[in-house]
């Protein structure tokens, strides 16, 4: 809401760095086309997932090389996963949420 109400939307900072906005932006269109896969039970609109996934990975790649150094791969690996498939979902709803509520007020 406040992003909105300021008109910075777009704007990168600390906590909505364009890293973030990408990996919300593609984690909820990968959720969006296995949907549709098993709704209409065609594989065709799987096959852009790996594309999409592997534009998030060069996108989150200054955030992926933080994992690693903090405390090595096997961290880097399970920070990467959470980061990717989890981490995305609540924030985006967040998000969502903020948006419609700021929608409504106006």
């Amino acid at each position: 809401m406040y992003s909105l109400k300021n008109r910075d939307l777009y704007a990168d900072s600390g906590c909505a760095s364009s890293e973030l906005k990408v990996n919300i932006f593609s984690c909820f269109i990968i959720l969006m086309l296995t949907a549709l896969s098993a709704l209409f039970q065609n594989p065709v609109f799987l096959y852009p997932v790996p594309l999409i996934f592997s534009l998030n990975i060069i996108s989150s790649s200054g955030m992926l090389k933080a994992f690693y150094r903090t405390n090595g791969m096997s961290f880097a690996v399970l920070a990467t996963l959470y980061w990717m498939m989890l981490y995305p979902l609540p924030v985006g709803m967040g998000g969502l949420t903020g948006a419609i509520g700021y929608i409504l007020k106006r």
